[in-house]
């Protein structure tokens, strides 16, 4: 139970981390910003789908981190959108 508190810790931070570098990146788009969350929320879906094949605790294992996986993202891409909407674009823009 504490290993699942620990990836959805390095879940968040590393989500937060790639929309802020998405933010600063020259040629920076809305959508780049959520990509990370994107990649995380289907591997999540992967994980619980791949928790019906397998043993009784490979089953468990998969479904626990696919649930972690997909509630951090849902909850992280809203936090993504109040921290860095008003941010400015790129750095250029700040000048």
């Amino acid at each position: 139970m504490t290993s699942l508190f620990i990836l959805c810790a390095i879940l968040i931070f590393s989500q937060l981390l790639f929309a802020l570098w998405a933010q600063y990146q020259e040629t920076s788009y809305r959508w780049l910003k959520y990509l990370f969350s994107a990649f995380v929320l289907l591997t999540g879906f992967i994980c619980v789908s791949l928790s019906f094949v397998g043993n009784s605790w490979q089953e468990t294992s998969f479904a626990s981190i696919g649930v972690t996986m997909i509630v951090t993202t849902l909850l992280t891409v809203p936090l993504i959108k109040l921290l860095f909407s008003r941010l400015p674009l790129s750095k250029k823009q700040s000048n």
